[in-house]
């Protein structure tokens, strides 16, 4: 459970490092498509299923880029950022990324340690 922490932070790293330099990128999933058109109107369900990576807003007179991938609200992006640091240190960086491609290899039945 602990390394799948650690790749969490690693997902939430990589969500905000697109989300800085891709602030506008954003697509309609198939989930979205499926939800009624009142309900993709309110912004709070519409950040749910629109995906984006970053919310622009106005800083020091000019847009820019506020990362939030793979959340949806920037806040939620920093608090998961910052939780999760801990589980990231405590597994270490090679532990973390020998147990994701442990579970993503053929053989992860020995890789249950």
């Amino acid at each position: 459970m602990v390394r799948q922490l650690g790749f969490l932070f690693m997902v939430t790293v990589a969500g905000g490092l697109i989300g800085t330099f891709v602030g506008d990128l954003e697509f309609t999933s198939p989930v979205e498509l499926l939800v009624p058109a009142e309900v993709r109107a309110d912004g709070f369900a519409r950040s749910m299923v629109h995906p984006s990576t970053a919310q622009l807003q106005q800083v020091l007179g000019y847009e820019a880029p506020r990362p939030a991938a793979p959340f949806g609200y920037t806040n939620s992006g920093g608090f998961c950022l910052s939780v999760l640091l801990g589980w990231f240190v405590r597994t270490g960086p090679a532990r973390t990324i020998s147990a994701v491609s442990c579970c993503c290899s053929r053989r992860s039945r020995r890789c249950t340690r």
